[in-house]
């Protein structure tokens, strides 16, 4: 996420002094992409409730899946500590927000608040 923030403030600066190059303007569709594919967490609670318990569940059967073959179970993928909150939290604080942030940095005048 570190490399977001350094190319985002990269991308910001140059948008303001002499426009973007074609590389900054992939980089700003990679990162609305990115913050699409995550959206869930800001959609009403049914729909992220729903996306929620989905994807907790696509991350307990990958844990099943390293059990089963031997490895070190992932944290946020062992069945028998991974709970539905606190797997939303962490991804939430730790993925979602940076990626929206940057996205913030760079459109701010789509993240005021009305």
């Amino acid at each position: 996420a570190s490399c977001v923030f350094s190319r985002t403030s990269s991308v910001a600066s140059k948008q303001d002094t002499k426009g973007i190059d074609s590389k900054g303007i992939e980089f700003q569709i990679q990162l609305l992409i990115k913050c699409a594919d995550i959206s869930n967490v800001f959609k009403p609670f049914g729909i992220a409730k729903r996306w929620a318990i989905r994807i907790t569940e696509e991350f307990l059967l990958q844990g099943d899946e390293e059990l089963a073959r031997g490895m070190k179970v992932t944290p946020s993928n062992d069945r028998l500590s991974a709970s539905l909150v606190g797997s939303q939290r962490k991804f939430i604080d730790f993925i979602c927000l940076p990626w929206f942030e940057a996205c913030a940095q760079l459109y701010p005048e789509g993240f005021k608040e009305s």
